[in-house]
């Protein structure tokens, strides 16, 4: 490893496709070692540092660098994997409904696309762009249903969180016609 030229380096520095701005700054730049001060959005980010970026003593890359980052707030299925239950993810957290027309809350920072299954039917909705609310169906049948939501980020469909709501058909109000 050689000695960065730092002036060279901030140059050739890309983040998320753009040159750094005001508020980032490279903190550092020792042998192998480069320190950034990054204002990074929820998602996936992105650093690129280009092939003409010189060493001190006048060598280049001998290719394009590139590093793929995520960020995201606590909770976020994208970053903390032990956030695999989300207890807000059904109407905001509500622990009953009378409707099984139900409001999806989704945090996953970077997702492209999802997905929903009714746990326990035999298949998952269709793929669809990632959004973050969405209606879906419960089951018609009074109980505690149980949903499981599939993120697509990064080109991984990996990502996973689950939650439950009771569906409280015996209100006393009287039968309704919920598929309207």
């Amino acid at each position: 490893s050689k000695e960065m030229d730092a002036t060279s380096l901030r140059s050739s520095l890309l983040f998320n496709g753009k040159p750094l701005s005001e508020k980032e700054e490279l903190m550092k730049v020792t042998g192998k070692t480069l320190e950034l001060k990054l204002h990074a959005q929820p998602g996936i980010n992105l650093i690129e540092i280009s092939k003409d970026a010189r060493a001190a003593d006048g060598t280049t890359l001998p290719a394009n660098f590139k590093a793929r980052f995520r960020t995201a707030a606590p909770g976020d299925i994208a970053t903390d994997r032990s956030a695999n239950f989300d207890p807000k993810l059904i109407n905001d957290g509500a622990l009953q409904t009378i409707d099984p027309h139900v409001t999806l809350r989704h945090k996953a920072a970077g997702a492209k696309f999802l997905r929903v299954l009714n746990v326990g039917a035999p298949y998952w909705g269709a793929w669809q762009p990632y959004t973050e609310t969405s209606e879906w169906q419960l089951p018609l049948e009074g109980g505690l249903k149980e949903i499981s939501v599939q993120y697509w980020i990064d080109g991984s469909s990996a990502y996973f969180v689950n939650s439950s709501i009771d569906l409280n058909l015996d209100d006393g109000i009287g039968p309704r016609d919920f598929q309207n």
